[in-house]
Formats: C-alpha cells, sequence, structure tokens
C-alpha cells in the first residue's frame, strides 16, 4: 500500500536513470516517487519508491495538460547529463521502441527521419516517455506524480512535447492548453511542428502491442492520411 518495487525488464534500462530522477525530485521539485532503496543482483537491478496518490488518466482534460506542461518545463531546465544521450550510437532505436521489430523494413526510413528532425536541436535533460495518459498520476486535474522516466535521458526537449501529444490527441487532448502550461516563450513551434508528425507514426507502431489500433490507432491513421500520408506507409 506504501511501496511498489520496480525492477529491471529490459536490457537498456539502468538504475542510474532511477537515480537520476530521485535527483531531479530533490532538487528542483518533480512531482517523483521517493527513492527509498535501491540495489543490484547480479546484471539486474531493483528500486522501492514511494507509493503516490491519485489515479492513471483515461483521458486528458485541458488543466492536466498545464500540470504536466508546467513539468515537463522544469524537467528540461536541467542540462544533459550523464545518462543516454539521443545522439549516442544507439539512442535513437531506444527511443523508438517496437519500430524496429514491428516495422522492420521500414525502420532506417522512420530512423533517419527522426535524425534529420532533432539534428542541430538544443539538449537537454528529457523525460522521454510522459503524456497525460501515460507514466502520470492525477487526483483530479492535479497532477500527484510522474513516473518512469525513459532510458534516453537527454534529446531535444520538443520530443516530450511531441510525444505526450502523440499519446494524448488521439484521446481528445488539443496542443494549446501543453503549450500554455509549458510557456509558449519556451516552445520551439518549427522543432514542435516537425517531431509531432513522427512521435504520432511512433505512436501508430505502439498500438497493436497496446491492444489500441481499433480506438487510438484509427484515429492516429486519419491523422495521417490527413496531414502527413508519405508517414502513414511506413506503418505498414
Amino acid at each position: 500500500m506504501r511501496t511498489v518495487v520496480k525492477v529491471r525488464r529490459r536490457l537498456h534500462e539502468r538504475l542510474e536513470t532511477v537515480q537520476h530522477f530521485e535527483g531531479l525530485r530533490t532538487e528542483i521539485g518533480i512531482r517523483a516517487p521517493r527513492l527509498l532503496d535501491a540495489g543490484t543482483v547480479g546484471e539486474s537491478w531493483w528500486a522501492v519508491l514511494e507509493r503516490l496518490p491519485g489515479t492513471q488518466a483515461d483521458h486528458p482534460t485541458p488543466a492536466r495538460q498545464r500540470e504536466l506542461g508546467r513539468q515537463l518545463r522544469l524537467w528540461h531546465s536541467r542540462r544533459p547529463g550523464d545518462g543516454l544521450r539521443l545522439d549516442a550510437p544507439g539512442a535513437l532505436g531506444v527511443l523508438l521502441g517496437w519500430a524496429r521489430t514491428a516495422v522492420p523494413d521500414a525502420y532506417q526510413d522512420i530512423a533517419e527521419h527522426f535524425a534529420a528532425a532533432c539534428r542541430g536541436l538544443p539538449m537537454t535533460a528529457i523525460h522521454g516517455d510522459a503524456a497525460v495518459c501515460h507514466n502520470t498520476l492525477f487526483d483530479g486535474d492535479v497532477l500527484t506524480g510522474l513516473l518512469d522516466p525513459g532510458a534516453t535521458e537527454s534529446g531535444p526537449p520538443m520530443l516530450d512535447l511531441a510525444w505526450s501529444l502523440a499519446v494524448d490527441m488521439p484521446r481528445g487532448a488539443d496542443p494549446g492548453p501543453l503549450i500554455e502550461g509549458y510557456g509558449t516563450d519556451a516552445v520551439d513551434q518549427d522543432a514542435l511542428t516537425a517531431l509531432l508528425p513522427l512521435m504520432i507514426l511512433r505512436r501508430l507502431i505502439d498500438t497493436p502491442v497496446l491492444g489500441l489500433a481499433g480506438s487510438d490507432g484509427a484515429w492516429i491513421t486519419q491523422w495521417l492520411r490527413d496531414h502527413r500520408p508519405d508517414l502513414l506507409t511506413l506503418a505498414q
């Protein structure tokens, strides 16, 4: 009732990422669970985390989006750390998740699209895997917990906004409230415009594995058909 135990599930998951998360909580006030204990067993690791109040959101509201935007802005105030950087060898494959195995023939093209969109952008600490409807806890519209940062710890900050929108837009979200919460002055609109369709494509590739092909996947397919039909072919 009071703790959550997290264990390593994939080879790229690092205990250092969990420890870095704890540093963000204590130093800049990210609403993250306290790290209570951790250790290693051979090549595996485990961590005991505080169980936070709140529940996972099924749908985004403007207030929830603003809350997440403010938390991401805090996160991006940190300079890149010692964890996995998006421009490191192999890091893009970690970010793209199931794409390598789900669409192996299109993976290289997808990776090149992402690399081109990210090239030359500034790097900060990033969460890598957060949205109102993913890896967050809410009490009503109040964000009580930001959970499970992705293994890619440093990258262009607009990646976080693009991923959040890719997850939440199929469930009714509009970009405006997230951008308001984040701060319009801090949003690189050109970068976000370039990255959003790519993150939506990545989300489409994920939906069959997550059992969302008939709901989120149908919305995404139509969005890509209307906005970037050239990308839609890469998910087939």
